[in-house]
C-alpha cells in the first residue's frame, strides 16, 4: 500500500474543477421546511490514473484515483449553512471503448457550518454535529476529450454523522455539474498481471459503535456486535453474503428504562438478526450492502428490518478490517468499526476467468 501511494504521488496528476447547481432533497417530511432555495457550489480535484499494475484495475477498465474538495451553499444559510467535503473517489469508466461515461464513488470527512442547537438553531435538525462523513455518488459524461476534458454530470452528496450526535436526519444534495480537467493520463501496462481471489470465505467479526438517543446532549451509548459472515464470490467483481448478527445495543435498555419510568436501569438484552448481502470488490477492498431482519428482538423499537452499508478489506492475511453504517431504512442507527478473522476459505477465481 505504501509503495502504491508513493507511485501515485510521483505521477503528475490531472487537475480539474466544476460548478454545481441543485437542491437539498427532502428525504422525509421533517426536511421540507429546511429547503428554502437552490443549492450551488464548486469542486476542485486532482486525479491520478492507474497503470494496470494491479489485476483489479483491469477488472474495472483501468479506473483513476481522485481527491476531491467541494464547498456547497445549501440554499438555507441560516439553518443548514455551508457544507465542505473532502473525499477520496474512484473514477470508474463505464464504457470500455469510448471511455466517455464514468461513475465516481467517494467517501471522506465533511464539515457543516450550521448544526442543530437548542437555542440558536432549534429547527435545523438535519445535522447534530459540525463534523460528518460525506458519501458521493456521481455520474459523469465526457463531452470533449483533448488536452482539456469537458464534462457534465449528476452528483448525489450525502452528509451524516451516523447518529453519533442527534438529531441526525442527514442531508442529500442532488446537483447537476459542469466541469473541466487538464492533463493526460499515463499509458497502462500492456498486459494484466496474474491474480486470484477466494471463491468462498467464512469470517467472524467483532464490532463496536456508539450512538446518542433523544433527547439530544445525552451521553453516548456503546453497541457491540458479533458477526459470522459467509461470502460467495460470483466473479472477480460481485459477491453474495449470508450473515448472522448478535447485537448488544445498550441504548435500548436506556429507552426501556425511561419508557417504564423504572428507577433501576434495565439490563441490555441481546438482539439476533440474519442478513443477505451484495458486495462489489475492488482488489483487497469490498463495498457491501446488507438487508437484515431481527429474528430475536425484545424491544421492537425500530421495526423488523435493518440495513448495513460499509467497507471490508480482504487479503492473504486471515485478519481484515470492517467499517460500516447500520440504518433502519433512511434513519441512521450507528456507525461501526471492527476487525474480522477468516476461519476458512476455499476455491480460487483467476484473473481472466470471469469479467
Amino acid at each position: 500500500m505504501a509503495l502504491e501511494l508513493s507511485q501515485l504521488v510521483a505521477q503528475r496528476p490531472e487537475l480539474g474543477c466544476g460548478v454545481h447547481f441543485g437542491f437539498i432533497a427532502p428525504h422525509n417530511q421533517q426536511m421540507h421546511h429546511l429547503i428554502t432555495g437552490h443549492s450551488f457550489g464548486v469542486n476542485v480535484f486532482a486525479q491520478w490514473s492507474t497503470e494496470g499494475r494491479k489485476a483489479w484495475e483491469w477488472d474495472y477498465r483501468l479506473p483513476s484515483h481522485r481527491l476531491d474538495y467541494m464547498v456547497l451553499n445549501t440554499g438555507n444559510l441560516y439553518q443548514l449553512g455551508y457544507q465542505h467535503a473532502l473525499t477520496y473517489q474512484l473514477h470508474v469508466p463505464l464504457d470500455g471503448q469510448t471511455r466517455r461515461q464514468y461513475l465516481n464513488l467517494g467517501l471522506g470527512p465533511a464539515y457543516a457550518t450550521k448544526k442543530w442547537d437548542i437555542v440558536t438553531n432549534r429547527q435545523g435538525h438535519a445535522l447534530g454535529s459540525h463534523f460528518n462523513a460525506a458519501l458521493v455518488l456521481d455520474y459523469e459524461w465526457m463531452m470533449y476529450k483533448r488536452s482539456s476534458h469537458w464534462s457534465i454530470g449528476v452528483r448525489l452528496t450525502h452528509l451524516s454523522n451516523g447518529a453519533f450526535a442527534v438529531p441526525n436526519a442527514g442531508t442529500n444534495n442532488l446537483s447537476v455539474h459542469f466541469g473541466v480537467a487538464f492533463g493526460k493520463p499515463r499509458s497502462p501496462m500492456p498486459t494484466a498481471p496474474k491474480d486470484s481471489i477466494d471463491r468462498w470465505n467464512w469470517s467472524v467479526y467483532a464490532i463496536a459503535g456508539v450512538k446518542e438517543i433523544q433527547p439530544p446532549t445525552t451521553r453516548k451509548f456503546p453497541i457491540y456486535t458479533l458477526q459470522s459472515a459467509w461470502l460467495y464470490q460470483v466473479n472477480r467483481k460481485s459477491a453474495f453474503a449470508l450473515q448472522a448478527d448478535i447485537m448488544a445495543n445498550t441504548s435500548n435498555a436506556a429507552i426501556a428504562t425511561k419508557a417504564r419510568e423504572d428507577r433501576a436501569r434495565q439490563r441490555t438484552q441481546p438482539q439476533v438478526g440474519f442478513a443477505l448481502g451484495y458486495q462489489i470488490r475492488f482488489g483487497s477492498l469490498g463495498l457491501f450492502i446488507h438487508q437484515g431482519f431481527y429474528a430475536v428482538d425484545p424491544y421492537g423499537y425500530d421495526g423488523t428490518l435493518y440495513n448495513r452499508f460499509g467497507l471490508r478489506t480482504f487479503g492473504s492475511s486471515a485478519w481484515s478490517f470492517h467499517i460500516a453504517l447500520k440504518t433502519h431504512f433512511a434513519k441512521a442507527d450507528h456507525g461501526e468499526i471492527g476487525v474480522g478473522y477468516c476461519i476458512g476459505r476455499t476455491g480460487k477465481i483467476q484473473r481472466g476467468t470471469a469479467s
